[in-house]
């Protein structure tokens, strides 16, 4: 049998011993090639045809095999990670630098609006809170200077719910993210500095506002809604002829009631509007008048700067023109 089997696997057996006496003879497992590349043993009966080396295969001392990639992928992708890292660095940086320089000014003026009219009542610059502010900006202590004044002129206190006829106490104001304050150099129309609401549209009827104050008033047709005269149909008909904002001054149809009368006469004007609706969520506008009760213009036509300062005398933002 065993003659059978030589005559059969001879040439393939002798092969493997002539192979092994090869290696055996060129150094074996003590060669420095060996250290470095992966190779199999011979295979039985000679030896386990198991893989040995150390570049990418190995032992994890269990017995059993592992494989060991190459540092180089590692290194290259660590590398190319810093580089994409590093160049888009600067960018972030420079955004970083951006949103800091617009958090860090709260207040700034919004544009050169009305500062060349010579006459005080038009004669106007806005300043504008930052909408990044976290919560309100205070104006309090807070001075404009020019460079033909003489001292610095402080933003004045105004009054939040006005109502005409009525003195009310002043207080510093506050601007809410976005809001904008528009300081006037002349006197108050109404003698006294205020905030807007959906009311103050009737204010502009009989005195003028530079720039003029916008007309959101509830219209007549939706004061009426609320009332009894709801159902006297000559009477809503008229009213709802009548333009928001406006008192009326004119002459009344003959087929309306004398309840028609009254309300329209008497419902529909600055003070029943703004003491009905003050409760309202959008009852206060943002948007500041305030006046400076200047007798004259206080900025120069041309060449001037005019600084926004803070209660230290530093520059908050400054307007050159």
């Amino acid at each position: 049998m065993f003659k059978a089997l030589h005559d059969e696997f001879g040439w393939f057996i002798w092969g493997l011993v002539g192979l092994a006496f090869i290696w055996f003879f060129t150094g074996g497992a003590e060669r420095q090639i060996a250290h470095d590349g992966v190779f199999l043993k011979p295979p039985a009966p000679l030896n386990s045809g198991q893989a040995y080396g150390n570049a990418y295969a190995g032992s994890d001392g269990n017995g059993k095999t592992k494989l060991d990639l190459p540092e180089a992928p590692t290194i290259f992708l660590k590398g190319t990670t810093s580089t994409i890292e590093g160049f888009f660095a600067p960018a972030k940086n420079s955004e970083k630098v951006e949103i800091s320089s617009i958090l860090a000014k709260k207040l700034s003026f919004d544009g050169l609006a009305g500062v060349r009219n010579s006459d005080p009542g038009e004669e106007y610059i806005r300043i504008i809170a930052n909408e990044y502010a976290k919560g309100s900006v205070s104006l309090a202590s807070t001075t404009l200077r020019g460079t033909a004044t003489k001292a610095d002129t402080p933003l004045p206190k105004a009054v939040e719910f006005l109502t005409l006829g009525v003195t009310a106490l002043k207080t510093p104001v506050s601007l809410t993210p976005n809001a904008r304050a528009i300081v006037t150099s002349g006197r108050s129309p109404v003698g006294t500095s205020f905030r807007v609401n959906m009311c103050t549209g009737y204010l502009g009827q009989f005195q003028t506002y530079t720039p003029a104050l916008r007309k959101e008033c509830p219209s007549p047709s939706e004061e009426i809604a609320n009332t009894t005269l709801a159902g006297e149909s000559a009477c809503v008909a008229f009213v709802q002829t009548l333009p928001r904002c406006r008192i009326y001054q004119g002459k009344f149809p003959s087929d309306i009631s004398s309840a028609c009368k009254v309300f329209v006469s008497e419902k529909l004007n600055y003070n029943t509007c703004a003491i009905a609706h003050k409760t309202d969520a959008d009852f206060y506008k943002d948007e500041w008048r305030l006046f400076l009760d200047q007798s004259t213009g206080i900025w120069k036509n041309s060449a001037e700067i005019i600084r926004l300062l803070d209660n230290k005398g530093n520059t908050i933002d400054a307007l050159s023109y």
